[in-house]
């Protein structure tokens, strides 16, 4: 396991400076932010905000609900949970660097959310049982080569009445997917399971199936519009005071501030991964 994690961990941080990254935020966003001007480096899971937010406003989230986000990344979902729903969000992740990154822009934040963010692994958790009425995981599933003991995990530290929310890449049914892509560099970091395998799991960690949906002609759509974006749109120019924001603007930070050189082959493998049948995207609400 520690091999695994050591191999996560410079999957998502070969390419990243933090210091640089933080640099070219603070250049290309001068003015106070607002969570979704992070989206393109805190929103990685295919969709960005709006299946998060789908997914969760039909759940009665209520401000004294305590909030945990597993695999959160750079904190885009955690943030957007607390401002949303003026809950308090805890955010978790493997990679040192994304929670460090995360604490760094909630200070660029024009306003104070109640949200933090601590490195942990997603299979042993530092928390009490029963402390959280929400827990959320996106993208995370295919980073973990036991996901049942995650689950279990998962499981523990909800209350009677919590709710996991999952937003999963699975493998699908048009063979072994094309490398890289955004959560593994090749095919031996990579846990992809099927839709059998992942209900089996959710099943024997105790959890009941609400509700199951596949997203993966919507996540298609979104990444072929994203990449026809990313081709066709000139480099922004620098927005110079809060004043002279667009009135519908473009956030001018980009992925590859995470992920380097190799996003653009990332992104044309995962758009064919889609296409073929080879990935699929889920939801599942479960107690």
């Amino acid at each position: 396991m520690i091999h695994v994690n050591a191999d996560l961990q410079h999957h998502y941080s070969q390419a990243l400076n933090p210091e640089s990254l933080l640099a070219e935020v603070d250049r290309l966003i001068p003015y106070a932010a607002r969570p979704e001007d992070f989206a393109p480096i805190d929103q990685l899971h295919l969709g960005g905000r709006g299946p998060t937010i789908a997914l969760l406003d039909n759940l009665n989230i209520k401000s004294h609900h305590s909030v945990l986000d597993v695999g959160c990344g750079l904190g885009g979902s955690a943030r957007l949970i607390a401002e949303r729903y003026q809950c308090s969000v805890i955010g978790v992740d493997i990679t040192s660097e994304f929670c460090q990154l995360a604490t760094a822009l909630n200070k660029r934040l024009a306003q104070t959310l109640p949200v933090s963010f601590i490195q942990a692994d997603a299979t042993c958790l530092p928390f009490s049982s029963r402390c959280f009425d929400l827990l959320i995981s996106q993208h995370c599933m295919m980073n973990l080569p036991n996901p049942l003991q995650a689950l279990t995990e998962f499981r523990k530290l909800l209350t009677k009445d919590g709710l996991l929310i999952l937003h999963e890449v699975l493998q699908g049914d048009g063979g072994p997917a094309h490398y890289p892509v955004p959560w593994a560099s090749n095919e031996e970091h990579s846990f992809l399971i099927d839709e059998t395998t992942l209900k089996d799991r959710l099943t024997t960690a105790g959890f009941q199936i609400n509700q199951f949906t596949d997203h993966s002609q919507q996540a298609l759509s979104w990444r072929k519009h994203h990449q026809h974006s990313r081709q066709q749109r000139k480099q922004p120019a620098d927005l110079q005071a809060a004043d002279k924001r667009p009135k519908h603007p473009r956030s001018p930070l980009s992925p590859e501030l995470i992920f380097g050189e190799r996003f653009s082959e990332m992104t044309r493998n995962l758009l064919a991964n889609l296409a073929e049948g080879r990935v699929k995207v889920v939801s599942v609400i479960l107690r």
